[in-house]
């Protein structure tokens, strides 16, 4: 099984690739690291910091052999990001019945309680973040609370799982886990 999870930065997709390594050992990449190499080798395309949703468009042509490639090998396999847009995952799910996804996000969640939880909570697995100013924080997470409504209404639109994790993170985030591995 291929499962790809999709969502806004901070929703717990890495929680979930990690529990999904920990407990079925199925291993994951984190398309955070896909772009690092891309943008480190000079594909502008990929450079472009301030939107995430924009560059999915171009990442698409990429990862749609990457999750054939994986199918081919036939072993299970993880893939997270915000690149994983809500109609990609759909057309990868209809395209092979090996393949299964998800969106996570914080559509209800006011931006400020969400950037309050990050500086309270710091995730353990994945907190770059952290490390950023203030108004880099802020900015970031005003735009993927913008990026968690679209994919709410996108994933309702492809027909794709949505699991709110803004105030019931681990609820949701379990919830989520039983979804995919059902």
């Amino acid at each position: 099984m291929i499962y790809l999870i999709g969502g806004a930065s901070r929703s717990g997709k890495t929680s979930l690739a990690l529990r999904l390594l920990e407990e079925k050992k199925v291993p994951y990449l984190s398309l955070d690291v896909l772009m690092m190499g891309l943008r480190g080798a000079g594909f502008s395309e990929y450079a472009n910091e301030r939107d995430d949703v924009e560059v999915a468009a171009n990442l698409e042509n990429v990862l749609a052999p990457m999750v054939e490639n994986i199918r081919y090998c036939g072993m299970p396999y993880v893939l997270e990001g915000v690149y994983l847009r809500p109609a990609f995952i759909r057309k990868m799910m209809d395209e092979a019945p090996d393949v299964t996804g998800c969106v996570l996000g914080y559509p209800e969640t006011p931006w400020e309680q969400k950037l309050s939880d990050m500086l309270e909570y710091p995730s353990i697995a994945n907190n770059w973040l952290k490390g950023e100013s203030a108004e880099y924080q802020r900015n970031h997470i005003i735009r993927h609370h913008e990026i968690s409504v679209m994919d709410k209404q996108a994933a309702a639109a492809a027909n794709v799982a949505f699991f709110d994790t803004g105030e019931s993170y681990r609820e949701s985030l379990d919830a989520a886990f039983g979804y995919l591995v059902k």
